[in-house]
């Protein structure tokens, strides 16, 4: 189970990079697909930074690298990575100017490298076929969410109901993304409580 600090600390940064990187101006911006998946439904532009385009382009710097965590309560920094010799102090440099303000933290805390298969252009190149292939959906499709889950190396997709995980699973299966880079779960919808009574 994740626990509630590491989820805090994760929206922090990943807020904290979205609006540092749109503020810089140095990363590629994501172009209006016609499609909208959920994390970004209702708000879709074709201006919007795409925070997992920011971390692809990581990966093209320094290769291998799958993405980052920290481990709370112990404050670690985790790169993740497929290449064991990745420079891992320059993967945190990174971070921490893409965090701007948020990241300070992060220069002095404890860093370890974790294993990984795919590194993030490969699972970012994934989520872009999955979702190409799964938007627009039928109707009676009942969508939930799509994530790179950086902690298990893959992407992970949610809906609703067996019927319609099978037909995603079968969209999935014709593409020919790596079955390990992939999880199709069930799970109920996502409610957004912001300021809710």
């Amino acid at each position: 189970m994740t626990k509630p600090g590491f989820q805090v600390v994760a929206a922090v940064a990943w807020l904290a990079m979205a609006a540092a990187c749109d503020a810089t101006g140095e990363l590629a911006r994501e172009s209006a697909s016609g499609s909208e998946p959920s994390s970004t439904a209702g708000s879709a532009s074709s201006d919007a930074i795409d925070p997992n385009r920011v971390l692809a382009d990581l990966s093209k710097e320094y290769p291998g690298f799958a993405g980052y965590s920290f481990d709370d309560p112990s404050g670690t920094l985790n790169i993740h990575s497929s290449d064991r010799n990745i420079d891992a102090e320059g993967v945190r440099a990174a971070i921490v100017k893409l965090l701007a303000g948020a990241g300070e933290e992060l220069r002095s805390a404890p860093l370890q490298v974790l294993p990984a298969t795919f590194d993030y252009q490969e699972l970012h190149a994934s989520y872009e076929e999955i979702e190409g292939a799964i938007f627009p959906h039928p109707d009676w499709v009942r969508f939930v969410y799509s994530d790179i889950d950086e902690l298990n190396n893959r992407v992970e997709l949610a809906f609703e109901d067996d019927a319609s995980r099978a037909w995603a699973v079968g969209r999935i299966a014709a593409l020919g993304v790596p079955p390990d880079a992939v999880v199709v779960v069930i799970s109920p919808p996502v409610r957004n409580d912001v300021g809710g009574d």
